[in-house]
């Protein structure tokens, strides 16, 4: 393959969220999910794992609405920390996950 067809790693880095300590403690120490929903609306993590509650009960459209939240509200995250569409969000960073679940829960 020619050079300038190679992909380039460093054009599109990985985009790494930050912590949310807060929203991590809160739920280690199993606050209800919709407090910390409350407590933190920006937070995808948090909005995912409702959407999970609600799938799990079998509310589908609360599920999905949940999960669309989280979807934008982690979309706001990752813009805020320099993505612009294109590039890794990836798994392994813990703090990434939020919006990778709220995701998945559209699926």
């Amino acid at each position: 393959m020619p050079e300038n067809l190679l992909p380039n790693p460093t054009a599109n880095p990985a985009t790494l969220l930050p912590e949310e300590p807060e929203v991590t403690a809160a739920l280690a120490a199993d606050a209800p999910v919709s407090s910390v929903v409350v407590s933190h609306p920006s937070s995808s993590l948090a909005w995912a794992l409702l959407a999970d509650e609600a799938w799990a009960r079998g509310a589908t459209l609360e599920s999905y609405a949940y999960a669309r939240v989280g979807y934008h509200r982690g979309l706001d995250a990752l813009r805020k920390a320099g993505w612009r569409g294109a590039g890794p969000v990836p798994w392994s960073h813990e703090p990434n996950r939020g919006v990778l679940r709220a995701l998945f829960a559209l699926r």
